[in-house]
């Protein structure tokens, strides 16, 4: 479902998406502490994401200046015509020498090469600090990567197990925040919790602040939920 978008966070090049995960009809195994359901709103942007720590940079007369990319933080391109990449940190930092600390958020270009991919700082119009060589296993590209927007909440429910029968839930609301997909958790913001227990030997559906599931299988260490329906809008 695509809706239009106001307010502060809008960004008025992407279409604003509601984001489910798992979708409605789709089901999944989860184990204890995973999220089991969760549910916002933000975009899709081409975005490359680091999967591990890269730390770049150089020393001359003093003055030490450096990149950061940062692992499993997206680095997003701010507009659909956008050439370069661009992180939400300063990734830039020199220090040293005569000058003060400065700290700067620079563009990132990316090329797939004969030995894989380079990932480049832009730094007065030309790449700097490159991350050479990388397989598919350090970088991701993904052109349709969701991003949350924080002007909307997260709403979540993970399972907590199961004690004498009971299946142990959580639904936590987080607002003013920024959720990253890749590792499923919230950066910042205030959250609300509330925990529920539900009985599979009653029915095999179960529903809470509106949205309705189905168990399929569960034990003390995991359950099987489809999801029947999303929180209300």
């Amino acid at each position: 479902m695509v809706f239009g978008s106001i307010g502060a966070f809008a960004d008025i090049d992407y279409e604003l998406i509601d984001y489910q995960d798992p979708k409605v009809d789709e089901q999944g195994e989860f184990y204890i502490g995973d999220m089991v359901f969760i549910s916002t709103y933000g975009y899709l942007k081409p975005c490359i994401i680091p999967l591990k720590q890269f730390k770049i940079g150089k020393k001359s007369l003093g003055v030490t200046q450096s990149t950061e990319y940062k692992r499993r933080i997206p680095i997003c391109k701010k507009t659909k015509e956008s050439k370069f990449y661009e992180p939400d940190y300063p990734n830039y930092l020199s220090e040293g020498g005569l000058s003060k600390t400065t700290r700067l958020i620079l563009k990132v270009s990316v090329k797939e090469k004969k030995l894989g991919w380079s990932m480049c700082s832009r730094f007065s119009g030309i790449n700097m600090f490159c991350a050479k060589e990388l397989s598919d296993k350090e970088l991701k590209i993904d052109n349709e990567f969701f991003v949350h927007s924080p002007e909307y909440s997260v709403q979540s429910i993970s399972y907590l197990g199961k004690s004498k029968g009971l299946l142990k839930f959580t639904y936590e609301e987080v607002s003013n925040s920024f959720y990253n997909p890749v590792l499923k958790t919230n950066f910042g913001g205030d959250s609300q919790t509330i925990q529920f227990e539900v009985d599979p030997a009653e029915s095999n559906t179960f529903s809470f602040k509106g949205a309705l599931f189905e168990i399929i299988e569960s034990s003390s260490s995991s359950v099987t939920i489809k999801v029947i329906r999303d929180f209300p809008k």
